[in-house]
């Protein structure tokens, strides 16, 4: 049991220890997050700032998708470290760039739910529109992306929406 409260208690060292290092700047409001995610995972062919990106997440977030082709209907759920596995190649071989289109934002109190319309490109093509829906948490005055599931929607539909 004495081992179990040690280790217990190293983990929070070490998890305190993680929360302090984030840039400031980036998890002072949901805004500063949903800026600073989209500038994390966008740029030219290269390794992306994997610190920057985790600190951005709380302790066991997901990053989810669905998807839907006219045969099926598919979601996936992953880790932060499984994205950042599943994407690390591709950054490193060719530029991503995503950029916001449009947002609807609820809060109350510590608690927020972000609708967040994309455009992204790799390799200078477009590939996509869609939707980030990100829930974020407030804790110790800073706030974290618990969850985030992203979509892709008919760019037209999201205009729509976002109007």
């Amino acid at each position: 049991m004495k081992k179990l409260l040690i280790l217990s208690a190293l983990i929070t060292l070490v998890a305190d220890v993680s929360i302090a290092q984030a840039n400031p700047d980036d998890v002072k409001s949901p805004d500063t997050v949903i800026e600073a995610f989209y500038d994390v995972i966008s740029g030219p062919a290269g390794p992306r700032d994997w610190d920057r990106f985790k600190n951005l997440f709380c302790e066991g977030a997901t990053i989810n998708s669905v998807s839907q082709t006219l045969e099926e209907e598919m979601y996936r759920s992953g880790t932060i470290h499984d994205y950042i596995n599943g994407t690390s190649d591709l950054f490193s071989r060719s530029s991503f760039y995503e950029w916001e289109l449009g947002r609807k934002t609820h809060e109350l109190g510590s608690l927020v739910q972000v609708f967040s319309a994309f455009e992204c490109k790799l390799a200078d093509k477009m590939v996509q529109t869609g939707v980030n829906s990100i829930q974020m948490v407030k804790v110790e005055g800073r706030w974290r992306i618990a969850n985030l599931t992203f979509n892709t929607h008919d760019k037209s539909l999201i205009e729509h929406y976002f109007k």
